[in-house]
């Protein structure tokens, strides 16, 4: 008997168009054990373990360096690539007076040049005062300030009265395997995860959005569970303002995105005050990698 499968009949009209960072150069480790690298320090002190790419199996995770930066810029009116992605902007007066305001904060000792890990571990421990982030770390900074400190959130800060433009770097389930069985096992699991029950566990145990928001008011799930939980809410507000990261185009994106962010991060903790300066040389360089 020959089964109608609707999974064999599905096209692929969403390719995915991502590449995955070469990190073969990293493959050797240190104690025969593949990409895991172990470092002795000279002072005795606590193990620490250090891991990443492991978001799911989520290749944005390294990809989508800029997503944030993306939103600081644009809700000042500019953008870091014009919408046919042609054209490398942050060099723009919008991006330059964003940037600048960043190295005011970071001039002023407000803010400090600290890795993701750091960051975090700051504002889960109550030594951060603020922190702009996916919301999806929430879950981990509520645990972190449960008996300790009082966690509150707000809106994406605006500059002045210009509208806010946050955006999301983009989470998603795809399926790779050829294999009939693992198709099958795999499509149940997606049909569970994005299930109204599903949406229910991620926000409520790790603060993602429920991106079906019919869930939000409905006792059956997320409903009760909301109005307990009133550090969501700035995030549900944002969503109708929420803009799609935009990626960059060719095969030297991650270069693109990589000069980018370095130049940003020079302009905002550097030694040169030369913003401008150092944002359109980037910007010149960059847009010679366009394809």
């Amino acid at each position: 008997m020959t089964v109608d499968d609707p999974l064999s009949r599905l096209s692929n009209e969403y390719p995915v168009e991502l590449s995955a960072p070469d990190i073969r150069r990293y493959a050797a480790g240190t104690g025969g054990i593949p990409y895991v690298h172990t470092f002795h320090a000279d002072q005795p002190g606590p193990h620490v373990a250090v891991t990443a790419l492991v978001h799911g199996n989520e290749l944005c995770g390294a990809i989508a360096l800029d997503w944030l930066m993306q939103g600081v810029v644009r809700s000042n009116g500019g953008s870091v690539i014009n919408p046919e992605r042609t054209q490398m902007t942050f060099a723009s007066p919008q991006a330059v007076e964003a940037v600048s305001m960043l190295r005011d904060l970071a001039q002023s000792g407000i803010t400090k040049n600290l890795d993701v890990a750091s960051q975090l571990e700051g504002m889960a421990s109550g030594n951060t005062a603020m922190y702009l982030q996916t919301s999806a770390i929430q879950g981990h900074l509520v645990r972190g300030a449960k008996d300790n400190f009082e966690l509150r959130a707000a809106p994406m800060p605006a500059f002045g009265d210009k509208p806010v433009r946050p955006n999301n770097s983009g989470s998603a389930l795809t399926i790779h395997s050829t294999d009939p069985l693992k198709q099958r096992a795999a499509w149940e699991l997606m049909k569970f995860l994005t299930s109204k029950h599903g949406y229910t566990i991620i926000t409520r145990d790790i603060g993602y959005l429920p991106l079906r928001l019919s869930i939000v008011n409905d006792p059956e799930y997320l409903g009760e569970w909301v109005k307990d939980h009133p550090l969501l809410q700035p995030n549900l507000d944002q969503l109708a303002k929420l803009e799609p990261w935009t990626p960059m185009p060719g095969p030297n994106y991650q270069q693109i995105i990589v000069s980018m962010m370095d130049a940003m991060e020079q302009a905002t903790f550097g030694k040169d005050d030369d913003v401008k300066g150092i944002l359109t040389r980037a910007q010149e360089q960059t847009q010679r990698l366009l394809p």
